[in-house]
């Protein structure tokens, strides 16, 4: 039986793939996943989005003795560039402010699966 080098599975977990900000590189890193799979493999992507995605909020969660803040800096709807930090407040009144820095593009779910299918993609 001949080797196959191509991948069972490729993972794109926790949103990576939003570091491409044009068209063409997405389309480009999905066709370049496309052609790395198996015939039968399986390509897994996690998405970041809702209608709460857009908006430019703080969100807070209490957690076992600190604070987690998720904070939507930016978005610009015209790019779909994005801002996003994270913060971490603590019982003693501490913080620390932007602990975590993301700057990418926020695609759609319409975009995606639209790329997706220009990259070879069809279920």
């Amino acid at each position: 039986m001949p080797h196959d080098d191509r991948w069972q599975c490729v993972l794109a977990h926790n949103f990576s793939y939003y570091l491409f900000k044009t068209r063409t590189e997405l389309r480009d890193y999905f066709a370049d996943v496309h052609a790395s799979l198996r015939d039968d493999g399986l390509f897994i992507l996690d998405a970041y989005g809702g209608s709460d995605s857009f908006l430019e909020m703080e969100e807070e969660r209490d957690l076992d003795g600190f604070s987690y803040v998720w904070d939507q800096h930016s978005y610009n709807p015209i790019t779909g560039d994005v801002v996003n930090y994270i913060h971490f407040v603590f019982p003693d009144g501490t913080r620390i402010d932007r602990a975590f820095t993301y700057e990418w593009r926020l695609w759609t779910i319409p975009e995606i699966r639209e790329l997706l299918q220009e990259a070879g993609f069809s279920d």
